[in-house]
């Protein structure tokens, strides 16, 4: 099912938010994903992929001009 349980739906929706540019729901919804990884669950991507554009998001958001 689709439910923002579902990490699939999670890990397609970071993926979108990230692409228009809504960097900071992104990356929660990148956070969110690495602690279910962390926690055993089955995620859509390398648990160490998300973490790195996790870790871009957040370094580059913090130079940007709001």
């Amino acid at each position: 099912s689709i439910s923002p349980e579902n990490n699939v739906y999670v890990y397609n929706l970071a993926i979108l938010l990230d692409k228009v540019g809504d960097w900071s729901q992104a990356a929660a919804l990148y956070q969110q994903l690495v602690e279910a990884g962390e926690r055993g669950e089955s995620i859509p991507a390398r648990q160490a992929d998300i973490q790195e554009r996790l870790t871009f998001i957040r370094s580059n958001s913090v130079n940007k001009v709001m």
